[in-house]
């Protein structure tokens, strides 16, 4: 059911992005999580609001990226006799890469939500859009994984159910940013990647990273590093959001201790609702290859 009004936004970010200039894309300052604030960030965020603030799905608030608290839609009419739900969103992952013309993405989660206790019960849908040629949205429905194509100025046409077990031609491929230093464990990893003849390929726009996964299999790294102890990918509103995604097609989604990123649901303060940590998300073949070859590595080291 929540699938349509984000269709919606999405159309309209879709729209923005193509007409909009690539110039005057100067700073807004930084955001909680330390990201530089572009104008394109805050436009494609007040595109968000605009449809969600008056909506009739039981969304009481939302957490964005470019906003510092969880903030609650007012005068909204609700349907007490249902649960509550709230959105968290990234409203333009990758904006870096807007100007240089390269993919970006937007994504968002739907947690079911106790405003009394102010914490979120579970997650129930998420999804993203990927801006480029073609505006992708993936979405999560009825336990199931869903892709469709805007098609010219008016709607999301439904081309495929996503799965792993439904790529006919699986390719060998790896996601990582090689350019930064990771522990000996990670070095580990990637060089067995590369003598087993996978292939690298980085965008650095989390949406079209992973979205290539999904299409073709393989495995995507953001792991912890120096410069993010803690690791960089919000929890909320970008490693959840693909963890479940990653699941209901036949995946996993994973923080760099290896364990499974949603289990932490019900764990978050959402006083500080921009938690990061590392992130894997893997076909569950790619898993399986990961379990092994963590085991050698360990043979290895001993």
């Amino acid at each position: 059911m929540f699938d349509s009004i984000f269709k919606t936004i999405f159309k309209d970010i879709s729209h923005h992005l193509r007409f909009n200039t690539l110039n005057n894309m100067e700073g807004y300052g930084t955001n909680i999580s330390g990201d530089v604030i572009k104008k394109i960030d805050i436009e494609c965020e007040h595109l968000f609001i605009k449809h969600l603030e008056h909506n009739t799905l039981n969304i009481i608030g939302y957490i964005s990226e470019e906003t510092e608290k969880l903030t609650y839609f007012p005068d909204l009419t609700l349907d007490t006799s249902k649960d509550t739900y709230i959105v968290a969103f990234d409203p333009l992952d990758g904006s870096s890469n807007y100007s240089s013309n390269i993919n970006t993405g937007s994504i968002y989660a739907i947690y079911k939500y106790n405003k009394v206790t102010n914490s979120l019960i579970d997650i129930v849908h998420s999804g993203y859009c990927l801006y480029g040629i073609n505006s992708i949205m993936v979405y999560t429905e009825n336990n199931e994984v869903i892709m469709s194509v805007l098609t010219g100025w008016d709607n999301f046409i439904k081309v495929q159910n996503l799965h792993f077990s439904s790529i006919l031609k699986k390719t060998k491929t790896y996601s990582i940013n090689e350019s930064n230093n990771y522990d000996p464990e990670i070095r580990f990893l990637l060089q067995q990647y590369k003598s087993k003849n996978y292939n690298m390929r980085w965008v650095g726009t989390l949406v079209a990273d992973a979205h290539r996964i999904l299409l073709n299999d393989g495995v995507f790294y953001y792991p912890t590093t120096n410069n993010h102890p803690k690791g960089k990918i919000r929890m909320l509103y970008e490693s959840i959001p693909f963890a479940y995604i990653f699941k209901l097609a036949g995946g996993v989604g994973l923080n760099t201790s290896y364990t499974n990123i949603l289990d932490r649901i019900g764990n978050f303060n959402l006083d500080n609702p921009h938690v990061a940590s590392g992130i894997i998300l893997a076909s569950d073949a790619e898993y399986t290859n990961l379990q092994n070859l963590l085991e050698l590595y360990e043979e290895n080291k001993n």
